[in-house]
């Protein structure tokens, strides 16, 4: 039987924010606003065939650097954002290095360097004391 690698075995399991799902949830990174006309105008243009594939990166790769003002080598395109912090802390982190990350944040960045055997230091940001309501005012 196969068994996974003693860092992913650790994991702690994935647990998805269960709290109000109404207004931003920037904890899936989901946009709730839908997609722009503009995007929707596109995508009503394409034949179905077209939606069923992958597109070629280096020519899509070629138009985001252009656009930036890099060279087409200095840009990946990624399935979403989960793919793109997995590639990096498979990347560049090594089961001797520390993974610093400051929390609250999406969860994946926890994950994918924990997995690669990176010691994960959580750092919780500091929240300011509210002021009153009624202090805002003056």
């Amino acid at each position: 039987m196969l068994e996974a690698r003693p860092a992913v075995s650790k994991l702690k399991q994935y647990q998805p924010p269960l709290g109000d799902r109404s207004g931003l949830r920037l904890d899936f990174n989901e946009n709730t606003g839908g997609c722009s006309p503009r995007v929707m105008e596109c995508l009503r243009q394409l034949q179905p065939e077209q939606l069923a594939c992958y597109p070629e990166r280096l020519p899509v790769e070629g138009k985001v650097a252009s656009f930036f003002g890099l060279q087409a080598d200095q840009v990946l395109l990624t399935n979403g954002v989960d793919e793109a912090i997995h590639l990096v802390c498979e990347t560049y982190l090594e089961p001797e290095d520390d993974a610093v990350i400051v929390v609250p944040t999406f969860a994946m960045y926890q994950i994918c360097a924990a997995a690669t055997g990176a010691q994960v230091i959580s750092i919780r940001t500091i929240r300011r004391a509210r002021q009153p309501r009624w202090m805002t005012c003056c």
